[in-house]
């Protein structure tokens, strides 16, 4: 699933977190980060999951904007 994020200064950081989280992660140039969950346990189920994450970094970085693009 493809991520956008505002800020590419905070696009290393997300990179990290969702490898922390048992995540393949790809850069795809300043802004897009793609992320798969290493375990896949179905589309729904891992689209799910990445928004949660997402939601988590999110939360912890106050003032970063992120979005799931795909």
């Amino acid at each position: 699933m493809l991520l956008r994020i505002d800020n590419p200064a905070s696009a290393d950081d997300l990179v990290r977190f969702f490898e922390t989280h048992d995540y393949v992660v790809e850069r795809r140039g300043d802004t897009l980060v793609h992320v798969r969950p290493s375990s896949a346990l179905g589309e729904r189920a891992d689209r799910e999951r990445v928004v949660r994450d997402l939601e988590a970094w999110l939360a912890w970085n106050p003032g970063a904007r992120a979005e799931l693009v795909d």
